[in-house]
């Protein structure tokens, strides 16, 4: 047994147990003997002809061809409808086009074998009523053996498409969780959490009361980060809501070098809806991306424009910019694109005005 498995593992033996080719000409001569015992139960009904080996050598190799002939037959024609319908593997239309293909092509194929099989193989006999029986039931025989070479392939394609969507659909689920854990990562943005528990230290040691506000704030603000991660939209009043905490935190640790002005009107906060986080990922891109000093402060609006959100901010570009930090906006763009929006950034060379517009959604259009 041992050495069965390792003859198995020799990679010429398993090149050719892999092969189509191995396993085409070896299921037809299975279904050749299965062919022979059939036809010699309904002809006699026993099977002692297959012991008259010296007929079955001068008349089996004519039809053990025929067998493995039907079978790449059927299996390349499934093949093609494979590919011409890749997309589309289990639909009806195929379907209609490919089973009457199988069995006039299979049909055709037959009569040819059975044509060439009478003239070049069949003795004629004395008993002729006997000898057409026999001839009426081969020619039967071959064709349901033809749909059972059919219903086996189709059976054994379908088994494997199901394999194959079973390990894209598993591969897929490994992705997105993957990709569940990254935009969790960059949801939570570890260096935003390092930061504010720096501001909490010193704030702890200054002033207890903005000590405990800042607590709260942070508080909910990754309580709105959890909350919201399983969600495609959000209404804006919650991620108003949330920059207003964001604000906040981020003050303590910038005090006079950031501002920042929130003004948009309420019957919008309560109508449009926004992807979830949108408001963190842009702060922290300007933020990251801009210089800012006591002298020069980073002052950022946020105002509406057009039915969209517009961040507009002022300030002296680094001329880098932390991986880290690119990342979550290039994510929140690919989010965006896949529901046929964009996010625009764009700066005004002559005031040096930086601008980026984020797209809203009406309530009663998400889908």
């Amino acid at each position: 047994m041992f050495n069965n498995i390792y003859l198995l593992n020799v990679p010429f033996v398993k090149k050719i147990v892999g092969s189509i080719h191995f396993w085409l000409p070896l299921t037809g001569f299975v279904f050749f003997f299965l062919f022979l015992a059939s036809l010699s139960f309904i002809n006699t009904g026993s099977l002692k002809p297959l012991l008259d080996v010296a007929s079955i050598l001068r008349e089996g190799f004519f039809l053990l061809f025929d067998m493995v002939a039907s079978m790449y037959f059927v299996y390349y024609t499934i093949h093609f409808f494979n590919k011409k319908f890749a997309f589309k593997a289990l639909s009806v239309q195929r379907y209609s086009i490919e089973i009457p293909l199988v069995f006039i092509g299979g049909f055709v194929l037959k009569s040819i074998f059975y044509f060439l099989f009478v003239k070049l193989v069949v003795v004629p006999e004395v008993n002729a009523a006997s000898l057409e029986l026999r001839l009426r039931n081969l020619l039967a025989m071959t064709h349901t053996y033809l749909m059972l070479t059919y219903v086996v392939i189709t059976g054994f394609n379908s088994f494997k498409s199901m394999e194959l969507r079973k390990t894209e659909v598993n591969r897929l689920e490994k992705e997105y969780a993957q990709s569940k854990f990254e935009a969790l990562q960059n949801q939570l943005n570890p260096h935003f959490l390092f930061n504010s528990l720096s501001v909490l230290i010193s704030l702890v040691q200054i002033d207890a009361g903005i000590a405990e506000q800042f607590i709260e704030k942070l508080s909910k603000t990754y309580r709105y980060l959890l909350d919201q991660r399983e969600k495609e939209w959000v209404l804006l009043k919650d991620e108003v809501d949330f920059l207003q905490h964001y604000i906040f935190l981020t003050q303590q640790r910038y005090t006079d070098k950031l501002y920042v002005d929130v003004d948009i009107p309420e019957n919008i906060l309560k109508s449009k809806l926004i992807i979830p986080n949108s408001f963190l990922i842009i702060m922290e891109y300007i933020i990251n991306k801009t210089s800012m000093s006591l002298l020069n402060p980073l002052h950022i609006v946020v105002t509406l424009s057009n039915n969209m959100l517009l961040f507009t901010y002022t300030g002296q570009i680094k001329e880098t910019l932390n991986k880290a930090i690119l990342q979550p906006l290039q994510q929140l763009e690919n989010r965006y694109a896949k529901m046929n929006k964009r996010i625009d950034l764009y700066t005004n060379s002559h005031t040096l005005e930086h601008f980026i517009i984020i797209p809203l959604m009406q309530q009663n259009d998400e889908q």
